[in-house]
């Protein structure tokens, strides 16, 4: 309940702010009679951001699981997959597993899991690229465990994976990671907070 009060205080904050951008603009506009602007679009704005958190508050304990075999017994296999990666954790609490699309044939749908806890979702993200270490069991080597994330994230993710591959083209011999929504070099023996 504590996170919910918490998430609607943040939204409640963010819609006093696009309120008081409103506000501000409506005067602009007022003082500059000439300037054609759609005052009806900052409605939307808001509505559009309301959603948008409203959206990520229903993901916040969601993962999507890809290249894992389709078979009848999703959530013991995902059970197993986290085991793999979480090795030193009790077993996870999953609520549901959903195979996401249509199903074609000789394709793998991706997997989506809600899971119980949003601190059992950050230790598996968290530990996810440990699938591709030499020690894992071959069936995971190609499955990826990423962060269900709204359309708007994925654009923005998009864009810092793009920005990524820019400066590594540029610069080769630079490293570059993203964090906190920004791409940062990769300076050799830093400590990487992960918060």
């Amino acid at each position: 309940m504590k996170a919910d009060k918490a998430d609607v205080h943040a939204i409640e904050v963010r819609v006093a702010e696009l309120e008081v951008r409103f506000k501000a603009t409506e005067r602009q506009v007022d003082a500059a009679p000439n300037v054609i602007t759609t005052m009806d679009t900052i409605p939307t704005l808001v509505r559009e951001e309301i959603e948008e958190r409203r959206q990520i508050d229903l993901r916040k304990t969601n993962l999507i699981v890809s290249n894992m075999a389709d078979n009848s017994t999703d959530t013991s296999d995902c059970k197993e997959l986290f085991k793999q990666v979480c090795p030193n954790e009790d077993e996870v609490d999953i609520e549901t597993t959903v195979r996401l699309g249509r199903r074609q044939p000789g394709r793998i749908q991706p997997l989506k899991i809600v899971l119980r806890s949003q601190q059992q979702k950050k230790q598996i993200l968290q530990r996810a690229t440990t699938l591709r270490d030499e020690n894992t069991a071959r069936k995971y080597k190609d499955v990826y465990i990423r962060p269900d994330l709204t359309t708007k994230q994925q654009r923005e993710s998009k864009n810092l994976r793009d920005e990524i591959r820019e400066k590594r083209a540029q610069e080769p011999n630079k490293r570059y990671r993203i964090q906190r929504g920004k791409v940062i070099e990769v300076v050799p023996g830093e400590v990487v907070d992960r918060r």
